[in-house]
């Protein structure tokens, strides 16, 4: 058999990082002082409090929220002779979206 690294250097790897994952679990998650996830979703859902949102459309405009992050993760490759998919697929997202917002 042909090995690309030999049994020791293997566990040597292996134990290296083991080590340095009990390192960084030591020092704890990573923050940014400028930044607090939670504290900025506890007022952004204050604030729809505020202005009278149910706890059914507050998930609503985040699942909106959600759809449209995830539509930025998407790769569309360019079909010149082909229009009709992506049109569906907006359309089909919008009367999707729009059920979520009036139930």
């Amino acid at each position: 058999m042909f090995y690309f690294l030999t049994p020791v250097i293997f566990w040597a790897t292996v134990v290296e990082i083991f080590v340095t994952m009990l390192q960084m679990a030591q020092r704890g998650p990573l923050t940014d002082i400028l930044r607090d996830d939670v504290k900025d979703f506890q007022r952004t859902w204050t604030a729809m409090d505020h202005m009278g949102l149910s706890d059914n459309e507050k998930m609503a405009i985040f699942a909106v929220i959600a759809g449209v992050l995830h539509l930025g993760n998407i790769s569309f490759e360019d079909d010149p002779t082909d229009q009709k998919g992506i049109i569906i697929l907006i359309i089909y997202l919008l009367f999707y979206y729009l059920r979520v917002l009036l139930l």
